[in-house]
Protein backbone atom coordinates (compact mmCIF):
# COMPACT_ATOMS: atom_id res chain seq x y z
CA UNK A 1 0.00 0.00 0.00
CA UNK A 2 1.01 3.40 -0.67
CA UNK A 3 0.87 4.07 3.63
CA UNK A 4 3.62 1.21 3.98
CA UNK A 5 5.82 2.77 0.75
CA UNK A 6 5.77 6.02 2.67
CA UNK A 7 7.20 4.50 5.93
CA UNK A 8 9.62 2.38 4.42
CA UNK A 9 10.99 5.58 2.68
CA UNK A 10 10.52 7.79 5.42
CA UNK A 11 12.51 5.12 7.56
CA UNK A 12 15.49 4.67 4.71
CA UNK A 13 15.46 8.77 5.01
CA UNK A 14 16.15 8.62 8.12
CA UNK A 15 18.70 5.87 8.12
CA UNK A 16 20.82 7.48 5.83
CA UNK A 17 20.66 10.87 7.41
CA UNK A 18 21.55 9.75 10.25
CA UNK A 19 24.66 7.42 9.17
CA UNK A 20 27.46 9.58 8.69
CA UNK A 21 29.75 6.89 8.37
CA UNK A 22 27.84 5.45 5.70
CA UNK A 23 28.79 8.72 3.46
CA UNK A 24 32.00 8.34 4.29
CA UNK A 25 32.51 4.70 3.12
CA UNK A 26 30.65 6.21 -0.25
CA UNK A 27 32.98 8.58 -0.71
CA UNK A 28 36.13 5.76 0.05
CA UNK A 29 34.57 3.97 -2.81
CA UNK A 30 33.89 6.76 -5.26
CA UNK A 31 37.62 8.22 -5.12
CA UNK A 32 39.26 4.37 -5.34
CA UNK A 33 36.55 3.58 -8.31
CA UNK A 34 37.57 7.22 -10.48
CA UNK A 35 41.64 6.93 -9.27
CA UNK A 36 42.69 3.43 -9.01
CA UNK A 37 41.09 2.65 -12.52
CA UNK A 38 43.52 5.04 -14.18
CA UNK A 39 46.39 2.62 -13.60
CA UNK A 40 45.07 -0.76 -15.17
CA UNK A 41 43.21 1.33 -18.09
CA UNK A 42 46.58 2.99 -18.72
CA UNK A 43 48.82 0.14 -18.35
CA UNK A 44 48.28 -0.67 -22.48
CA UNK A 45 49.11 2.86 -23.52
CA UNK A 46 52.19 2.88 -21.35
CA UNK A 47 53.36 -0.78 -22.93
CA UNK A 48 52.61 0.61 -26.41
CA UNK A 49 54.09 3.99 -26.20
CA UNK A 50 56.43 3.79 -24.10
CA UNK A 51 57.90 0.40 -23.90
CA UNK A 52 56.93 -0.33 -27.68
CA UNK A 53 55.70 -3.63 -26.70
CA UNK A 54 51.89 -4.28 -27.25
CA UNK A 55 51.95 -7.59 -25.79
CA UNK A 56 53.62 -6.80 -23.04
CA UNK A 57 50.61 -5.19 -21.80
CA UNK A 58 48.48 -8.28 -22.04
CA UNK A 59 51.01 -10.12 -19.16
CA UNK A 60 50.96 -6.90 -17.10
CA UNK A 61 46.92 -6.79 -16.82
CA UNK A 62 47.47 -11.04 -15.87
CA UNK A 63 49.97 -10.18 -12.92
CA UNK A 64 47.94 -7.50 -12.02
CA UNK A 65 44.65 -9.53 -11.91
CA UNK A 66 47.18 -12.33 -9.99
CA UNK A 67 48.27 -9.98 -7.28
CA UNK A 68 44.92 -8.79 -6.52
CA UNK A 69 43.73 -12.97 -6.42
CA UNK A 70 46.76 -14.19 -4.55
CA UNK A 71 46.78 -11.02 -1.77
CA UNK A 72 43.56 -12.12 -0.66
CA UNK A 73 44.40 -14.14 2.16
CA UNK A 74 47.08 -11.79 3.50
CA UNK A 75 44.61 -9.01 3.81
CA UNK A 76 42.13 -10.87 5.06
CA UNK A 77 45.33 -11.89 8.14
CA UNK A 78 45.89 -8.12 8.42
CA UNK A 79 42.66 -7.39 9.14
CA UNK A 80 41.91 -9.63 11.55
CA UNK A 81 44.70 -8.57 13.09
CA UNK A 82 44.94 -4.84 12.69
CA UNK A 83 41.30 -4.36 12.31
CA UNK A 84 39.60 -3.69 9.01
CA UNK A 85 40.35 0.51 9.33
CA UNK A 86 43.95 0.11 9.73
CA UNK A 87 44.07 -2.80 6.97
CA UNK A 88 42.54 -0.32 4.61
CA UNK A 89 44.78 1.59 5.38
CA UNK A 90 47.76 -0.29 5.34
CA UNK A 91 46.80 -0.83 1.91
CA UNK A 92 46.40 2.67 0.52
CA UNK A 93 49.87 3.48 1.88
CA UNK A 94 51.49 0.48 0.17
CA UNK A 95 49.58 1.29 -3.17
CA UNK A 96 51.24 5.46 -3.11
CA UNK A 97 54.29 4.09 -2.13
CA UNK A 98 54.45 1.31 -4.97
CA UNK A 99 52.68 4.12 -7.89
CA UNK A 100 55.56 6.77 -6.78
CA UNK A 101 58.25 4.15 -7.20
CA UNK A 102 57.09 2.77 -10.10
CA UNK A 103 56.78 6.44 -11.39
CA UNK A 104 60.54 7.28 -10.66
CA UNK A 105 62.30 3.94 -11.80
CA UNK A 106 59.82 1.91 -13.77
CA UNK A 107 62.13 3.07 -17.18
CA UNK A 108 65.27 1.10 -15.17
CA UNK A 109 63.98 -3.02 -15.93
CA UNK A 110 61.63 -4.80 -18.00
CA UNK A 111 61.16 -7.17 -14.60
CA UNK A 112 61.08 -4.28 -12.26
CA UNK A 113 57.57 -3.40 -14.48
CA UNK A 114 56.29 -6.57 -14.15
CA UNK A 115 57.48 -6.53 -10.41
CA UNK A 116 55.49 -3.41 -9.71
CA UNK A 117 52.54 -4.66 -11.47
CA UNK A 118 52.07 -7.43 -9.61
CA UNK A 119 52.63 -5.56 -6.42
CA UNK A 120 50.44 -3.03 -7.33
CA UNK A 121 47.64 -5.70 -7.94
CA UNK A 122 48.34 -6.77 -4.30
CA UNK A 123 47.67 -3.07 -2.92
CA UNK A 124 44.73 -3.19 -5.31
CA UNK A 125 42.87 -6.43 -4.08
CA UNK A 126 43.59 -5.23 -0.76
CA UNK A 127 41.54 -1.68 -0.94
CA UNK A 128 38.68 -2.90 -3.21
CA UNK A 129 38.25 -6.28 -0.37
CA UNK A 130 38.68 -4.32 2.52
CA UNK A 131 36.03 -1.18 1.14
CA UNK A 132 33.35 -4.15 0.29
CA UNK A 133 34.19 -5.51 4.14
CA UNK A 134 32.88 -2.75 6.26
CA UNK A 135 30.09 -2.25 4.30
CA UNK A 136 27.96 -4.78 7.04
CA UNK A 137 29.95 -2.39 9.98
CA UNK A 138 27.90 0.39 8.21
CA UNK A 139 24.65 -1.15 8.15
CA UNK A 140 25.10 -2.29 12.07
CA UNK A 141 26.08 1.36 12.57
CA UNK A 142 22.83 3.03 11.00
CA UNK A 143 20.97 0.53 13.20
CA UNK A 144 22.62 1.08 16.57
CA UNK A 145 21.68 4.56 15.75
CA UNK A 146 18.37 4.65 14.45
CA UNK A 147 16.78 0.68 15.02
CA UNK A 148 16.83 0.64 11.70
CA UNK A 149 18.39 -2.37 9.59
CA UNK A 150 18.80 -1.43 5.55
CA UNK A 151 20.79 -3.81 4.00
CA UNK A 152 19.78 -4.27 -0.12
CA UNK A 153 19.45 -0.93 -0.48
CA UNK A 154 23.16 0.11 0.84
CA UNK A 155 24.28 -2.57 -1.09
CA UNK A 156 22.68 -1.80 -3.97
CA UNK A 157 23.57 2.03 -3.60
CA UNK A 158 27.34 0.77 -2.72
CA UNK A 159 27.55 -1.27 -6.25
CA UNK A 160 25.96 2.04 -7.91
CA UNK A 161 28.38 4.15 -6.98
CA UNK A 162 31.46 1.81 -7.56
CA UNK A 163 29.99 1.43 -11.27
CA UNK A 164 29.11 5.32 -12.20
CA UNK A 165 32.39 6.09 -10.76
CA UNK A 166 34.57 3.61 -12.65
CA UNK A 167 32.92 5.39 -15.54
CA UNK A 168 33.84 8.47 -14.30
CA UNK A 169 37.06 7.63 -13.97
CA UNK A 170 37.45 6.52 -17.66
CA UNK A 171 35.82 9.22 -19.20
CA UNK A 172 37.87 11.56 -16.99
CA UNK A 173 41.42 9.44 -18.59
CA UNK A 174 39.59 9.99 -21.62
CA UNK A 175 39.57 14.00 -21.05
CA UNK A 176 42.89 14.58 -19.74
CA UNK A 177 44.81 12.65 -22.51
CA UNK A 178 42.68 14.46 -25.16
CA UNK A 179 43.82 17.57 -23.48
CA UNK A 180 47.76 16.19 -23.80
CA UNK A 181 47.81 15.74 -27.12
CA UNK A 182 47.11 12.06 -27.12
CA UNK A 183 46.33 10.44 -30.38
CA UNK A 184 46.11 6.62 -30.83
CA UNK A 185 48.08 4.29 -32.98
CA UNK A 186 50.13 7.53 -33.65
CA UNK A 187 53.60 8.71 -32.68
CA UNK A 188 53.02 10.40 -29.22
CA UNK A 189 54.21 14.39 -28.33
CA UNK A 190 56.80 14.12 -25.37
CA UNK A 191 53.65 16.09 -23.14
CA UNK A 192 51.53 13.02 -24.63
CA UNK A 193 53.60 9.90 -23.00
CA UNK A 194 54.41 11.83 -19.77
CA UNK A 195 50.43 12.11 -19.48
CA UNK A 196 50.15 8.45 -19.73
CA UNK A 197 52.76 8.27 -16.93
CA UNK A 198 51.21 10.47 -14.79
CA UNK A 199 47.95 9.73 -15.28
CA UNK A 200 48.62 6.45 -14.12
CA UNK A 201 51.02 7.00 -10.94
CA UNK A 202 50.41 10.17 -9.69
CA UNK A 203 46.08 10.65 -9.93
CA UNK A 204 45.71 6.98 -8.37
CA UNK A 205 48.56 8.32 -5.53
CA UNK A 206 46.47 11.31 -5.15
CA UNK A 207 43.15 9.04 -4.58
CA UNK A 208 44.92 7.04 -2.10
CA UNK A 209 45.80 10.49 -0.14
CA UNK A 210 42.17 11.69 0.11
CA UNK A 211 41.25 8.33 0.92
CA UNK A 212 43.35 8.30 4.34
CA UNK A 213 42.00 11.45 5.01
CA UNK A 214 38.70 10.39 5.04
CA UNK A 215 39.93 6.88 6.77
CA UNK A 216 40.94 9.59 9.46
CA UNK A 217 37.19 10.29 10.09
CA UNK A 218 35.75 6.74 10.11
CA UNK A 219 35.00 6.26 14.15
CA UNK A 220 33.89 2.43 13.59
CA UNK A 221 37.38 0.47 15.01
CA UNK A 222 36.83 -2.56 16.04
CA UNK A 223 36.72 -2.13 19.80
CA UNK A 224 33.77 0.09 18.86
CA UNK A 225 31.95 -2.36 16.46
CA UNK A 226 32.16 -4.89 18.78
CA UNK A 227 30.59 -2.64 21.96
CA UNK A 228 27.90 -1.19 18.87
CA UNK A 229 27.28 -5.13 18.13
CA UNK A 230 26.87 -5.73 21.94
CA UNK A 231 24.80 -3.43 22.58
CA UNK A 232 22.38 -4.00 19.43
CA UNK A 233 21.87 -7.85 21.12
CA UNK A 234 20.74 -6.01 23.99
CA UNK A 235 18.32 -4.14 22.47
CA UNK A 236 16.73 -7.56 21.16
CA UNK A 237 17.38 -9.43 24.04
CA UNK A 238 13.78 -10.12 25.34
CA UNK A 239 13.18 -9.02 28.98
CA UNK A 240 12.82 -11.33 31.93
CA UNK A 241 11.06 -8.89 34.17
Amino acid sequence: SSKYRRKEISEISRFFRANSQMWIVFGLTAVCSMAITLFPKNIIYYTKYELDDVALGGTALILLTVGKAVSQLLWIKIAAIAGKKKGLQVAHVSLALLLIGFYLTVHLSIWLFLLYVFLIGCAVGGIYMLNWAILPDIIEYGEWKTGIRIEATVFGLFTLLNKVSIGLGVFMLSLLLGMAGFEANKAQTPQAADAISLLMCLLPTLGSFVSLMLLGRYKISEEAHDQMVENLEKRKRPSLS
